[in-house]
């Protein structure tokens, strides 16, 4: 009994392992993840997206997004002129919205 629990404890860090390398682990856990997820590439290719961000957005599906859609061709964004702030998001930087910190909402971008 006790060897077959640990060749169960194996097989299961194991799974962990290889999941973990191949990156499916942290791509479902991003998938099934309660809050709104998208991730970019540098250039602004929508890479991932997840459920809560399809709802929220209102897109049909992953296919009609991921690969296609580009935030700095958005013309939103454009129109309020964050560009540039989104690019600085992407390479790693928090920015912040200076007109929310204001008005006392500390709203990162």
């Amino acid at each position: 009994m006790t060897d077959q629990l640990d060749d169960a404890k194996r097989n299961l860090v194991k799974s962990f392992q290889t999941l973990f390398e191949k990156q499916e682990l942290p791509a479902k856990v991003i998938e099934f993840f309660p809050y709104p997820i998208q991730i970019f590439s540098l250039d602004g290719t929508a890479r991932m997206i997840n459920k809560a961000t399809l709802e929220m957005i209102g897109i049909r599906s992953v296919e009609s997004h991921v690969d296609k859609y580009n935030v700095f061709e958005d013309p939103i964004v454009r129109e309020l002129g964050v560009a540039d702030r989104v690019k600085q998001v992407l390479t790693g930087k928090t920015v912040y919205d200076k007109q929310s910190l204001r008005g006392g909402n500390e709203n990162a971008v």
